[in-house]
């Protein structure tokens, strides 16, 4: 699910909790709601998720949201915003190339 442009741009995915939704059955969270666990940014495989993740779209998104998880679809990277307005990378597992 995108969330709306709340002055960042559009990230990929939106990540919400529960209580952002009116029901349980609705599609969309309430309006006005932003991700309260962060946005992911998806990009194609023969990107380096390092360059993704230092671009100033995601710098955006990092500033805005707090946490983005940043992917080429075999990698992942948790990028978070720290107090003093700088970002911090946490490489999370990638996936096998050998996976069946």
């Amino acid at each position: 699910m995108n969330p709306a442009n709340r002055g960042a741009g559009i990230p990929d995915i939106g990540l919400f909790t529960a209580d952002q939704f009116q029901k349980a059955a609705d599609l969309a969270p309430r309006q006005g709601q932003l991700p309260s666990r962060g946005v992911l940014e998806a990009e194609s495989p023969s990107q380096n998720v390092n360059e993704i993740a230092a671009s100033e779209q995601v710098k955006k998104y990092c500033a805005k949201y707090g946490l983005v998880i940043v992917t080429n679809l075999r990698e992942f990277l948790l990028e978070r915003e720290l107090p003093a307005g700088t970002q911090e990378y946490i490489p999370l597992a990638p996936l096998r190339s050998d996976a069946s």
